[in-house]
Formats: structure tokens, C-alpha cells, sequence
């Protein structure tokens, strides 16, 4: 992330904050990076498996892009 990424205020009970503070802290991240982590993460749940494809296909389509 940079500087020039946008910024976003927001409020948050005392008790998230003090969460986000020791996740960050036994994550090794700064509390900006254990945020943008955790929000990432939870868009992941919204994926539907038919957009997913399978390690099999991948291996497929590395291979034949290779060869192209």
C-alpha cells in the first residue's frame, strides 16, 4: 500500500479496536495491514465455487499458455 491509496475514516467500538491492535501485533502487521487483511479475507466467503476453478485446470491452462 502507499501513500496514495484513498483513506477511509471510521468508527469502531473501543473492543474491535483493542482486537484489531493484538491481531496486529501477533500477526506482525501494522494495524492498517491487519485491517485491509481481514476485510480481504471476508470477500473471499462471497465467491461462488462456480467461479473457482480447480488446481487441475490451472495446471491446464499454465501449461497450454506456455506453449502459445
Amino acid at each position: 500500500m502507499s501513500r496514495e491509496d484513498p483513506q477511509l475514516r471510521i468508527r469502531l467500538p473501543v473492543e474491535v479496536k483493542e482486537k484489531i491492535e493484538i491481531s496486529a501485533k501477533a500477526n506482525k502487521r501494522s494495524m492498517n495491514a491487519e485491517i485491509v487483511q481481514r476485510l480481504d479475507t471476508s470477500f473471499l466467503k462471497d465467491i461462488h465455487e462456480d467461479d473457482v476453478i480447480s488446481a487441475y485446470e490451472a495446471k491446464i491452462i499454465a501449461n497450454n499458455a506456455r506453449h502459445e
